[in-house]
């Protein structure tokens, strides 16, 4: 069941609106977090809340007390009910908005199609490195993706280097071990931190000629946790089934948070 909470209160969803003034609706100023609950419980809450609370920092964007995120979230979270649960959290200059969402249990890594995009991803580029609500380079390189019947798009430089996905960070097997780049112009995923933390990922660039030798592909993601991708384009990472390091780092994941 969905539930929403709006700027202080619990709202019916289909009652939630955002000012056509708001510096979200205007701009896309603003910041969001997109996070997994087990049981009302949100996982690795303490690490999306300073993620979050740095961006706006760092961005001058006006954010809640601590406490009084963790309260909306607590009430969302209960009101949605259910044992797994998807929570987006949307913060602006003037706006407090949680979303929950029923989802899937985290079980076995689910597999996805994958189109490479050439060109989608600069590494100079700081505000990568934000969840911000400007959102529309990604959603156009998932578009390009879907052209060819990909579900996720992984996003490249000119040269070729991976950078991210559009729906996470992006790790390769590499002589039997995740190799994910480092977050300079990329998004500093919670799901990553966690895999790089406990060592089951390190960082390295992901050139072309380094993946090339890849046996598997992954991208990892707060809510789903490990995502195995697979292509038509004959690249020796395209699998059917999960591979042995994308299922051991679910593994992992599922026991962390």
């Amino acid at each position: 069941m969905r539930a929403v909470w709006l700027n202080g209160s619990l709202v019916h969803p289909g009652a939630a609106a955002v000012s056509i003034d708001s510096p979200l609706t205007r701009w896309g100023d603003g910041l969001f977090e997109t996070m997994r609950a087990e049981n009302a419980r949100i996982r690795f809450m303490d690490e999306h809340l300073d993620r979050i609370g740095a961006s706006a920092r760092l961005l001058g964007i006006r954010i809640a007390t601590r406490a009084e995120l963790i309260s909306a979230l607590d009430a969302a979270c209960v009101a949605g009910g259910a044992e797994h649960q998807r929570v987006r959290l949307t913060i602006a200059d003037d706006l407090l908005l949680v979303a929950v969402d029923d989802t899937d249990p985290l079980g076995s890594p689910d597999v996805a199609e994958a189109a490479v995009v050439p060109g989608a991803w600069n590494s100079g580029w700081e505000m990568a490195e934000h969840k911000s609500s400007s959102y529309s380079s990604f959603r156009r390189a998932a578009r390009h993706a879907a052209k060819s019947g990909a579900e996720v798009a992984v996003l490249a430089d000119e040269r070729g280097y991976f950078g991210e996905a559009d729906i996470g960070n992006v790790m390769a097997a590499i002589n039997g071990q995740l190799i994910t780049p480092s977050v300079r112009g990329l998004l500093p995923g919670i799901a990553r931190g966690a895999l790089v933390a406990t060592g089951m990922a390190r960082e390295g660039d992901l050139a072309p000629e380094v993946v090339a030798t890849a046996t598997e592909l992954i991208v990892t993601n707060a809510v789903r946790g490990v995502i195995a991708l697979r292509s038509t384009s004959g690249e020796p990472w395209s699998h059917d089934t999960p591979g042995p390091l994308a299922t051991a780092a679910q593994e992992a994941f599922a026991k962390l948070g």
